[in-house]
C-alpha cells in the first residue's frame, strides 16, 4: 500500500513540475517518466501529459487539395451575380492562319480564336470594325456570329 502510495505521490509531483516548467519537455519524455508506475496511475498520468501537449499547439486544419473539384457545377449561391448569356463588341484586328481560321482582338481587349475543330470559314466575311456577337453554347462552349453576315463559329477565349 505504501508503494502504491509513493507512486501516486511521485506522480502528483511529475505532473506538478510538469505543469510549473510550462511544459517545457516535449511529449515524448513526459510519456516515458509515466511509463514506471502502476497501470491506473500510468493511465491517468499518460491523459494529463497529452492534455496538456494537446491545450499547448494549436490545431492545424489539414488541407485537402481537392475540396474545391468540381465546385464549377454546384449550384450557385444568390450572392453570385448571373453570368451573361452574350455579348457584342467591334473586332479590332484579324488575324488568319494557314488553314484559314481567325483569331480576332475586340476593341474591349479581348482574344478570340475559331477552334479547329469548326470546319466554317469566315474569310471575306471577318473584317476589322465588324461588329460580333459572341453567346454561350451547350457545355461551355462559345459561338460568334458577324453582324449582317450568316453562319456561325465555334471559338474560345485565348486572353
Amino acid at each position: 500500500m505504501r508503494r502504491i502510495l509513493a507512486k501516486v505521490a511521485a506522480c502528483l509531483a511529475a505532473t506538478a513540475a510538469f505543469a510549473a516548467a510550462g511544459h517545457a519537455g516535449d511529449a515524448w519524455s513526459d510519456l516515458q517518466a509515466c511509463r514506471s508506475l502502476g497501470n491506473a496511475e500510468r493511465l491517468a498520468c499518460f491523459d494529463r501529459v497529452l492534455a496538456g501537449h494537446d491545450s499547448a499547439r494549436a490545431p492545424v486544419a489539414a488541407a485537402k487539395p481537392d475540396a474545391d473539384f468540381g465546385s464549377d457545377r454546384l449550384p450557385k449561391n444568390d450572392a453570385t451575380p448571373p453570368q451573361r448569356e452574350s455579348m457584342t463588341a467591334k473586332v479590332a484586328q484579324v488575324r488568319w492562319n494557314p488553314f484559314k481560321h481567325f483569331s480576332i482582338t475586340l476593341d474591349n481587349g479581348q482574344v478570340w480564336r475559331q477552334i479547329d475543330a469548326d470546319s466554317e470559314t469566315a474569310v471575306g466575311r471577318l473584317v476589322p470594325a465588324a461588329t460580333v456577337k459572341i453567346t454561350r453554347g451547350f457545355l461551355g462552349s462559345y459561338s460568334l456570329a458577324v453582324e449582317g453576315e450568316w453562319g456561325i463559329y465555334k471559338v474560345k477565349r485565348i486572353k
